[in-house]
């Protein structure tokens, strides 16, 4: 699997790349799978059969759907697996969604997983069930912004959004700070201008279930919230990124098969007689 990995290419190089191992592929076994970025690969190259080819996008998800729709629309032995990202309906056969919004929260969904990283990271005083739940209560207000903003592509800027401003003394995320902090950070911006009564509204009128809070939230906003959780007890501090690498190394072969994404892949290697998934 080593040498079917591919990263750091152009756009030019992938497509070239794709086509070259396909020149050579005299039986038609091969599969190329076109993922968002590194961290996608460090997770699906376990899973995957000796047939597989990784490319890293030259540019995320718009990368991917770039590649697939303009080059190999239509070409079986090329998919794409990606977050879903607020995406609701998927025109396109040979893309792939991980299960809910995200690969960090399908990962952080699996109970198992979530409780190796409470054990070695959460200091505070909430059970694991409570900790899990009170997260993803706490981010579908953002979640929500963040919706809205796909949805009707406003353009908002959210790079900067700091947990300490918008959850003061780990008591809560409040919604109303959230839309203060993207004003502060979009005032250059005036056609991004939030209507703060719309979004609020939303938010309000959510009456999501817990499955369907999953795919209101973002992967990252997960980890980060969750890290920022964890820091300050103690003196310890931790990063986004070690918790997205330990979740990564917790979730195991037994739990990807129990998801949706790997039994999708299975019945789409069913139906194209190809060799996707590594064999148990």
């Amino acid at each position: 699997m080593h040498n079917s990995i591919r990263e750091n290419l152009t756009k030019e190089d992938i497509i070239s790349e794709i086509k070259l191992c396909m020149s050579g592929d005299v039986y038609k076994k091969n599969v190329y799978v076109l993922l968002e970025g590194s961290d996608d690969i460090k997770f699906i190259k376990r899973f995957v059969s000796d047939n597989v080819y990784l490319f890293e996008s030259y540019s995320g998800r718009d990368g991917v759907f770039k590649i697939i729709e303009d080059y190999f629309y239509g070409n079986n032995h090329v998919i794409a697996i990606v977050d879903r990202d607020y995406i609701s309906d998927n025109s396109v056969p040979s893309i792939f969604y991980y299960d809910y919004n995200s690969l960090e929260i399908m990962m952080a969904n699996n109970d198992m997983v979530f409780e190796s990283i409470y054990a070695e990271f959460y200091l505070g005083s909430k059970s694991v069930y409570e900790l899990k739940t009170y997260i993803i209560s706490q981010l579908v207000g953002l979640g929500i912004y963040r919706k809205i903003n796909a949805m009707y592509c406003k353009g908002i800027n959210f790079e900067g959004l700091a947990f300490g401003k918008i959850d003061t003394n780990q008591r809560g995320i409040c919604n109303y700070l959230i839309y203060k902090e993207l004003d502060k950070l979009n005032a250059y911006k005036l056609d991004t201008k939030v209507d703060i009564k719309e979004i609020l509204n939303e938010v309000a009128c959510w009456q999501g279930d817990y499955d369907s809070n999953l795919f209101i939230l973002r992967g990252h906003d997960f980890t980060r919230y969750l890290a920022y959780l964890c820091t300050h007890k103690k003196g310890k501090s931790y990063g986004s990124d070690i918790i997205e690498k330990t979740m990564r190394c917790t979730f195991r072969r037994e739990h990807f098969e129990e998801t949706e994404i790997a039994q999708t892949l299975f019945r789409y290697q069913q139906e194209k007689a190809l060799s996707i998934l590594a064999a148990v």
